[in-house]
């Protein structure tokens, strides 16, 4: 077995580690392993480690040479597994498509997960990559022990760990691996690296618990006065260059010292004799130290290229405003005599004691502020469109955080100025002054397709270009702003078509990189709202259908006027707010909770309930409890767009629960079939007759909710279905669907022919817009108001959201919580509330 003994072994190993160090000095290892544990409770449903790897060669190191091994105990009998890689070191050739776990078994239930590369890229010299981050699941497996997994250490935070094994071409060259983990067929033989004392060695041998003499007292140190630091002084560099190839590229070499920093376009060349703690730099062309590229990365001074001439001569190059290049923390160092002009004779070394060196330690910047904001939150207009990811199921490296994103439509491009439209508007507010970054979690699928424009409060756009290109969705910094204490507004605009835009964090803790999802956006919206109850359903009870008429449980006809909720993957209204603020601020007496059904349509990821079927099922059940609880009807509506024979079992297995669940409410109304598309009424009329008796046998009341069926051409044709309705049921309805400015009068007269054939009619979705809702004709829609009015066809209007587009109710950006202002109401807002309240 290779359980957990590392906890146990931690003091006999801190043993060994200082008597080696007494033997061989600061030892540094060519390559070493860190590991965050990113999963860190014993019992979870996934194994979540973090990787970096740290080359302290001087030489770069290609991915596909090395593998990463990682130790666990499988918990059960269970053998199936799934392995996920979220987020690479992208800025340094790696991409997760090239990295490919796969888990090897020792023996029994000791197992290793295998990391491999397929990239060519390099690992630059002297660096500490950014992170890897890993998960690994095991099929049907709810929860796991992780406690007795040989490499889990939920101690750790980017530290050194040997618990963990790096393979270089076959090769050990990190790490204590379990006794017994050999793989079967046995690998290469690993070559021991040879130990050489006090000079700095190539590798350090393996550390393995053998016996160990009693360890000899060392003698007595006394603290030796340090002497005072010594400011630097930066030498003018020799005039040839001193060995750097910067004087061929730019002009000559500025002196600098510690802290330092550069923005902006152009090329320079700098010298300086100390690098303070450590450099960082972004969206620069190059940066190079003394011939080694460290551009876009954050790197210890520690792990610099050796000085040429006693200096360091540096190299920038930025294409973009926004390039950036710093030098952080201060530059003394203490005083030091110059070396003996030969070597002195070899001599034995006088025993002496070494205490370890430490692991370099990365040193913050800044604050601890971030904000999160899904990139749904803002204020959003056309023609930037809102779209779903077909990866979005939390299991993907190419997913959108909250599933949904946004992207300009096809041939939509403004390169050369930022666009008036198209914008997307955050407001936000930060508790602290001072520098802050903006990342983006975006994605770039070519050269053609990498740019939006940014611009934070009322400064000027800036170009944020050349972003990737990303294949899959990634962070990037948008730019760094200095900001004051309080609000502010950051506004993107698209550049080119195809960049996609996921989510955005602001920060001013400049060594913190976002991966994968980011943290969660905080909830927005209203908080603890004081519940309002109409008395809408108290008064009038069940609903039943009398001749044409909507009728209350006395038999007296009743219109009901109300609204229809947007899809709630992409616009979902706040629990607890949204439905009582309307029930109580607009006096509507039903809502529509339109349930998008299909995942995809046209080609196009619509994310509803055939990809996500509990998740959206658990959403519209919030919205009807909240209706009920609010005391007005509401519609359960199968929001299809097709044929709606394609999903019979799915529409029978979800209205067979929703009878089940709310049979015995009077609130309840069932819509079975949205806006059959190119279908004809026979068949529409076959699908409804095989969901009629689920819902009437599943209902655990004598009293029978209202059950809506659809009609052809999008619930427009109610007239077909005159000439042959539904027969053998009472308590049944037929929808009309209108958009007032493109169907006009002809419209009318087949609403006017269904109901000479005595075919009960309800509303369940129009507007006062076009089909397209891009334009409002309220002439119109006061037509088909006051036709509605006179019939008593209830109505429900489409719809209650913050979209830009013509039929929306809210503007873009305000919360949906409520409750609203004038202000806060489109035209079309604004106009179908008077009508409502009329």
């Amino acid at each position: 077995m290779i359980k957990n003994t590392h906890y146990r072994k931690r003091k006999k190993f801190l043993l060994i580690v200082i008597l080696l160090f007494a033997i061989c000095g600061n030892m540094v290892f060519s390559e070493e392993i860190y590991y965050s544990c990113g999963e860190p409770n014993n019992t979870a449903d996934s194994i979540i480690p973090l990787i970096k790897i740290k080359n302290n060669t001087g030489s770069g190191i290609t991915w596909s040479a090395l593998e990463i091994r990682y130790y666990f105990t499988k918990d059960d009998t269970r053998s199936s597994y799934r392995y996920i890689c979220e987020s690479t070191p992208v800025n340094q050739g790696l991409q997760p498509s090239s990295v490919v776990g796969t888990v090897v078994n020792i023996s029994g239930n000791d197992y290793y997960l295998r990391i491999t590369f397929t990239s060519s890229a390099m690992i630059p010299a002297n660096l500490i990559t950014a992170e890897i981050k890993s998960k690994l699941y095991i099929d049907g497996s709810t929860f796991r022990n992780q406690s007795n997994d040989y490499s889990f250490n939920p101690s750790l935070y980017s530290a050194a760990w040997s618990g963990i094994t790096l393979y270089k071409n076959g090769n050990l060259v990190w790490g204590n691996p379990p006794s017994g983990a050999t793989e079967n067929p046995t690998p290469n033989p690993t070559e021991a690296p040879t130990a050489v004392p006090t000079t700095a060695p190539t590798e350090a041998p393996l550390i393995t618990d053998v016996p160990t003499p009693a360890p000899t007292a060392a003698p007595a140190v006394t603290d030796v006065p340090t002497p005072a630091p010594t400011p630097v002084t930066v030498t003018d560099p020799p005039p040839n260059g001193g060995g750097c190839t910067c004087d061929a590229r730019c002009s000559a070499a500025e002196n600098i010292t510690s802290p330092y920093t550069k923005n902006g376009t152009g090329e320079f060349c700098f010298v300086a004799s100390c690098l303070g703690d450590y450099i960082n730099s972004w969206n620069l062309a190059a940066l190079e130290v003394n011939g080694v590229s460290i551009k876009n990365i954050w790197i210890s001074s520690n792990n610099l290229p050796a000085k040429i001439d006693g200096v360091y001569y540096i190299y920038y190059k930025s294409d973009v405003g926004w390039g950036h290049f710093e030098i952080r923390g201060e530059c003394s160092v203490p005083a030091v005599t110059d070396p003996p002009a030969t070597d002195p004779p070899a001599t034995n070394p006088p025993d002496v004691t070494i205490a370890p060196t430490a692991a370099p330690t990365e040193i913050p910047v800044g604050g601890d502020e971030k904000i999160w904001i899904e990139a749904e939150s803002g204020a959003v207009y056309a023609p930037q469109i809102l779209k779903s990811d077909s990866f979005a199921d939390n299991s993907s490296s190419d997913c959108a955080s909250q599933e949904i994103f946004f992207e300009v439509n096809d041939g939509s491009n403004s390169t050369g100025s930022a666009p008036s439209n198209g914008n997307m508007i955050y407001n936000f507010t930060v508790t602290e002054g001072g520098d802050y970054r903006v990342w983006a979690r975006v994605k770039t699928p070519s050269t053609n397709d990498d740019s939006f424009w940014v611009k934070m409060d009322s400064n000027s756009w800036t170009k944020w270009d050349n972003i990737g290109p990303f294949t899959t969705w990634q962070w990037d910094i948008a730019g760094d702003y200095s900001l004051s204490t309080g609000s502010h507004t950051l506004t993107f605009a698209y550049c080119e078509d195809g960049a996609k835009f996921d989510k955005i964090l602001i920060t001013n803790d400049f060594i913190y990189s976002p991966t994968g999802f980011g943290d969660p956006e905080p909830a927005i919206g209203g908080g603890g709202n004081t519940y309002h109850r109409s008395d809408m359903v108290d008064l009038n009870g069940n609903l039943k259908v009398i001749g044409t008429k909507l009728c209350n449980k006395n038999g007296t006809v009743i219109q009901l006027k109300g609204l229809n909720t947007h899809g709630p993957q992409w616009y979902p209204i706040v629990i607890n707010n949204t439905i009582p603020n309307l029930a109580q601020t607009w006096g509507i007496d039903i809502i529509r909770a339109a349930m998008y059904v299909e995942d995809f349509k046209n080609g196009d990821f619509w994310n509803g309930y055939l990809a996500h079927k509990d998740e959206m099922k658990q959403k519209i059940k919030e919205y009807v409890s909240d209706a009920i609880d609010a005391g007005i009807y509401v519609i359960i509506d199968w929001h299809i767009h097709n044929n709606p024979t394609n999903f019979t079992q799915d529409a029978k297995d979800f209205f067979a629960e929703m009878a089940q669940t709310y049979g015995s409410y009077a609130n309840v109304l069932f819509e079975i079939c949205n806006e059959p598309e190119y279908t004809d009424w026979g068949i529409v009329k076959g699908y409804a007759e095989q969901l009629i008796p689920v819902i009437r046998s599943n209902d655990p009341d004598e009293n029978e909710n209202i059950i809506i069926v659809g009609t052809p051409s999008w619930s427009q044709d109610v007239n077909v279905a005159a000439d042959n309705p539904i027969t053998g049921y009472s308590n049944i309805m037929y929808a009309l669907h209108f958009y007032a400015a493109s169907h006009q009068q002809s419209y009318r007269d087949k609403v006017s022919y269904a109901l000479g054939k005595n075919l009960p009619i309800i509303a369940t979705e129009w507007s006062s817009c076009d089909y397209d809702v891009s334009y409002n004709n309220f002439s119109e829609a006061d037509t088909w108001v006051s036709f509605l009015n006179t019939n008593k066809i209830s109505f429900i209007n489409w719809s209650f959201c913050n979209r830009d587009d013509a039929s929306s109710i809210l503007k873009p950006g305000v919360s949906m919580a409520g409750p609203w202002t004038s202000s806060d109401l489109t035209a079309a807002g604004t106009w179908v509330k008077q009508k409502i309240q009329e």
